[in-house]
């Protein structure tokens, strides 16, 4: 028995995070021949060797520990590591302690003793700001608590601090800014040490927001505070600040920003010894509210991956083009013996057209780094920006050679939890597009795109994709600080929701874009209650329901303030909507889609308030549970008699949408539910086979067909390799999942400039009905976590096997089903320890199981 995969609120080893309420600890257990925990044991000490006079906490052998939610509430101090370790014992005998892990607090509600500093007006480019200290002792700790705006790299003696890229990242710098811990124990020697930090715009004052952007969105000079604990073997202590001691001078990046890319100088590179010489201009302090200092919520942004170039095409006009084979967020890395002044450029697109290089779709955005020698050999790379891409024009390289090149793969430190294999080499292909739109796209949020001029965190396609999301990949950290902008972006608009978090800042001035200063649209805002209760079920994380909770309920609230408005009639029939965006159902250039927007909001109306009684059950809070029960009844009432005749047809337009919201949310005249089925398989058969759905509708297209007995038709859906469909994308080179259904044109043309990503991961949400449907892991019932799964396969004889993997906090299941001789299917099921599945099959047999290995 083996105890494995420790996590503080979903972290390994977390050093300066933001303590919620409680700390969630959970682990898993692999390799037992027990089925089950008898019991468990947590210790919480001080020390790593559990001296007894250092050990804070302790629960003794006890049988109620739940594997995967502690919630442990202690008074933690400012500064401190934390050790923890967990016995468990199996029903066989069987007992194993784990490792130890551990949680480190930062400054708590210390002050701050560091000031802001800043740049002065005369220096040109972006900052470097400089401390020399000195190291007297041997030392026993450092830390530093640091924070850039907008964004900032640390060194230490010319080496880089850590591998985190893009901190402190993207969050509302209005409402909160994170600082991020550093363990710099090891960097520090006896001697005299150089402390430098590079600081660009980022999202803070650079370039931002579509329609050509806005600067200076939170703030319009770049600022640094740095405040570094230092503990030397003997017990003595110094703290390291920035103040009006530290230096600057033009740091080798010139510009930058998200959208246009970077321009770096290294003739401006300056080596320890030279700086001993060097001009330095004094900083300037800059007045900052302290209080908006937070410890960090982020998950690190990592270097996740590395690609080489699969070619280098070189273009009918003469440009030569690196194909890397995958479209990919990050940047490329090169190394190269640059002359003094010359200019390398790099720019960035996702497709050719016509045999060139074509980046018109990223609108505004340049996407370029441009670099200018000095002479000798450099490993180089951009430092402030990122790109959406899969080809990269080079200028100003003669001889290009591949193996110097390597795109690296940027994202938000992510574990991959889900797999699924077929029989079928283009869902397959499919399959690892919608998981690559999420790899481009989770960057500390959730962003729309990552190329053009846009990378906002739209809260619709959260909302359509949050599922698919947490089978795809172990996200409640990352979506735990995505929940902590929009918190805060809600309590500024009453209970609305933002149709991005965080929401950009920019003046309310006449002819604005009104995305920008609109909330509160359904589905969009209805991530309010779909987040917090979809990471519930993948997670069954309670504490962190508790900590979202307040966010459901406001919007619930919010949504019922404005029915109340218009005539209390139980409904949200009023106001501006997004509608089925980007349907393909009407002939309008409108992308809002031909199901009736108001239907859409009144059925997410009850789908929010039904998930908000489901949370208070959950939580225990009986009275709102029964207050938010009543409502959802009274809605569901007000709706089926809105919205359906006496017959049970629908009073407004029929689409394929409006019958799957109503078959989804089951907001049907009683008794309907297979003439709403039938309907919608018309609908369906009357557009030749294909769908025509938008954002609202396609999330729930194949899981509705599949539940209600329609399975052959999800199938038949998804294999469709005609426009508009999945394979179509795939059967044109699509790499990752596109905005529109003909972003691309059969000839591959793109089909249009103004909004038109090849990376947009919404309709990616087909995996979610591949996980569950496909190879069965549902999440049916209101327990969280998989800890009793039921796993409801469905398969289709246009695969002869199906395979998936999905490695939950209860651990990893398996299942398999393959056809076999005669039509027979043969189903192979894991089980982790300490975890129940109840298997369904389509001819009507069950099966409970428990841990193991099992085949049917």
């Amino acid at each position: 028995m083996n105890i494995v995969k420790l996590r503080t609120n979903h972290l390994i080893n977390p050093i300066g995070y933001a303590l919620d309420a409680s700390i969630n600890l959970s682990w898993q257990v692999e390799d037992a021949y027990s089925k089950w925990q008898s019991a468990a044991r947590i210790m919480v000490a001080m020390e790593p060797d559990f001296r007894k006079d250092s050990i804070l906490f302790d629960t003794g052998k006890d049988e109620h520990i739940n594997q995967l939610s502690y919630p442990l509430q202690l008074n933690w101090l400012p500064y401190t590591r934390y050790y923890w370790k967990v016995t468990v014992w199996g029903d066989e005998e069987e007992v194993a302690e784990s490792e130890i892990a551990y949680f480190e607090t930062a400054k708590r509600s210390e002050p701050w003793l560091a000031s802001w500093i800043t740049k002065p007006e005369s220096l040109e480019n972006h900052p470097m700001f400089i401390k020399t200290v000195h190291i007297t002792k041997p030392i026993r700790r450092a830390r530093a608590y640091v924070c850039g705006l907008g964004l900032y790299e640390l060194y230490l003696n010319d080496e880089k601090i850590g591998n985190e890229f893009l901190m402190p990242g993207y969050h509302a710098y209005d409402l909160f800014m994170q600082y991020q811990t550093y363990d710099m124990t090891e960097q520090f020697t006896i001697g005299e040490h150089i402390i430098q930090a590079m600081v660009g715009d980022g999202w803070y004052k650079g370039r931002f927001v579509f329609e050509g952007g806005y600067e200076n969105l939170y703030g319009d000079q770049q600022a640094f505070i740095y405040e570094m604990h230092l503990e030397y073997e003997d017990g003595s202590t110094v703290i390291v600040c920035t103040d009006n001691t530290w230096n600057c001078y033009n740091s080798p990046v010139v510009k930058s920003n998200i959208y246009d890319g970077e321009e770096f100088d290294s003739r401006l590179v300056l080596s320890s010894q030279e700086l001993k010489s060097a001009d330095l201009l004094p900083v300037c302090p800059i007045d900052i509210d302290y209080q908006k200092l937070s410890e960090r919520y982020n998950p690190p942004i990592h270097i996740v991956e590395k690609l080489e170039p699969v070619q280098l095409i070189i273009s009918e006009i003469g440009e030569k083009i690196l194909d890397f084979g995958q479209i990919l967020t990050g940047w490329v890395e090169f190394e190269a013996e640059v002359p003094s002044d010359h200019f390398i450029t790099l720019e960035h697109s996702e497709l050719m057209q016509d045999g060139c290089f074509y980046n018109d779709n990223l609108r505004t955005a340049k996407a370029q780094f441009m670099y200018i020698g000095d002479g000798t050999t450099k490993r180089i790379r951009p430092h402030f920006t990122f790109y959406g891409f899969r080809y990269v024009k080079v200028t100003g390289i003669d001889d290009i050679q591949l193996k110097h090149f390597k795109a690296c793969v940027i994202m938000s430190d992510i574990e991959e939890t889900g797999f699924i294999e077929t029989s079928n080499a283009k869902v397959n292909k499919l399959f690892s597009n919608a998981k690559w739109g999420q790899k481009s796209n989770f960057l500390d949020i959730p962003t729309d795109c990552p190329q053009r001029d846009e990378r906002m965190g739209w809260t619709g396609d959260v909302s359509v994709f949050a599922s698919t999301s947490c089978f795809n990949m172990r996200t409640p950290a990352f979506y735990h600080h995505y929940l902590k902008n929009l918190r805060l972006e809600q309590q500024l608009i009453q209970g609305s929701i933002p149709f991005f978090v965080p929401k950009p800042k920019v003046a309310y001035h006449e002819g604005i874009n009104p995305f920008l200063i609109s909330d509160g649209a359904a589905t969009w805002g209805d991530v309010a209650t779909i987040l917090p209760w979809t990471l519930f079920q993948h997670y069954g994380d309670v504490g962190a329901l508790r900590v979202h909770y307040p966010i459901m309920k406001d919007w619930v609230n919010h949504v019922r303030a404005l029915d109340i408005e218009n005539g209390d009639h139980k409904l949200w029939d009023h106001g501006r909507h997004l509608g089925d965006w980007l349907a393909l159902d009407h002939d309008s250039p409108s992308p809002i889609g031909a199901t009736d927007m108001h239907y859409i909001s009144s059925a997410y109306y009850y789908h929010s308030t039904l998930l908000l009684c489901k949370a208070a059950n959950v939580l225990g809070y009986s009275e709102d549970e029964r207050i938010y029960g009543e409502l959802a009844s009274l809605i569901k009432d007000a709706f089926v008699k809105k919205y359906f005749d006496e017959q049970g047809q629908l009073t407004i337009l029929p689409t394929q949408t409006a019958y799957v919201l109503a078959l989804h949310f089951k907001l049907f005249p009683e008794d309907k539910a297979q003439d709403v089925l039938h309907k919608l398989k018309e609908q369906i058969s009357d557009n030749n086979g294909h769908l025509n759905t938008g954002f609202v509708g396609t999330p729930y297209l194949c899981l509705v067909l599949s539940e209600y007995g329609a399975n052959d038709v999800a199938y038949k859906l998804l294999l469709n390799e005609e426009y508009p469909g999945w394979l179509y994308e795939v059967n044109l080179g699509a790499t990752t999942i596109w905005e529109r259904w003909n972003s691309l044109l059969p000839d591959g043309k793109i089909s249009g400039t103004e909004m038109n990503s090849l990376n947009h991961y919404a309709y990616g949400s087909i995996a979610d009905w591949m996980y569950q449907k496909m190879c069965g892991f549902t999440l049916e019932g209101d327990k969280g976590g998989f800890q009793e799964m039921i796993i409801r396969p469905l398969p289709d004889p246009s695969f002869s096997y199906v395979t998936g993997r999905l490695d939950t906090v209860a651990g990893t299941y398996q299942v398999e089903w393959r056809y076999m001789e005669q039509g027979h299917i043969q189903y192979s099921v894991v089980i982790p320890f300490n975890a129940t599945a109840t298997v369904f099959l389509p001819d009507g047999r069950s099966y409970r199981l428990t841990s193991g290995k099992h085949r049917i």
